[in-house]
């Protein structure tokens, strides 16, 4: 039950921002930023909330582990949980190769090749959902891996999306595996987050990306 519900608050929450992002034209990218940032905030302080209110020690501190994204102590019973929604996922992603692909090129170019942009755009948030709850009903939050990952996948195999899906799937999960590696062997015996430690190591490669794209 924990991936489904992972998987219907993420597909409600996408939902939600993008029904608040939309306007007459279609989807605006900056209110659908806005809409994120928002959201995010709000549930943001209801977990904080959560946490303080929390009786017992023992439940903040496993929230808390949450948030910091872990590896420890997941094994093959959790891969199972959640191999169904990531096998479903990826499989409506793939499917959704020739869409994303002409989708690169703006919706205008995409409707003028025969691409229904709203069908597509559900069915890609659909795969995004239960892609991302598949991964964070297992690891908790990891972040800047969504990020960092595509501008390495497309340096190595350029834009299509029939194989940067499949790409980012194993550099993402090598990135995850190293990290995780790194975060045991810093300062034993303490386990560190994987996802504190991405995010150190994500932000300045992410910001270095952006800044340097802007300025060519």
């Amino acid at each position: 039950m924990l991936a489904l519900l992972a998987f219907s608050a993420a597909l409600a929450t996408a939902v939600l921002v993008a029904t608040l992002a939309r306007t007459g034209t279609g989807l605006s990218h900056e209110r659908l930023i806005l809409a994120g940032i928002s959201l995010s905030a709000l549930f943001a302080g209801v977990v904080t909330l959560v946490i303080l209110l929390s009786p017992r020690a023992g439940t903040s501190l496993s929230i808390l582990a949450w948030l910091g994204g872990s590896l420890a102590g997941r094994g093959w019973a959790e891969a199972r949980m959640a191999a169904g929604y990531a096998g479903a996922g990826a499989v409506l992603a793939l499917a959704l190769a020739p869409p994303l692909n002409a989708l690169r090129f703006g919706e205008a170019r995409a409707r003028a090749l025969g691409v229904d942009v709203d069908r597509a755009g559900w069915a890609i948030l659909a795969a995004a959902s239960l892609l991302t709850a598949a991964a964070v009903s297992v690891s908790g939050l990891v972040g800047f891996v969504g990020l960092i990952v595509p501008h390495i996948t497309r340096r190595l195999v350029g834009d299509d999306a029939r194989y940067t899906l499949v790409a980012g799937t194993l550099v993402g999960a090598m990135l995850v595996v190293l990290a995780d590696a790194a975060a045991r062997s810093i300062a034993p015996p303490l386990d560190l987050p994987v996802g504190v430690l991405l995010s150190m190591f994500g932000v300045p490669i992410f910001l270095f990306l952006a800044f340097r794209r802007r300025s060519a």
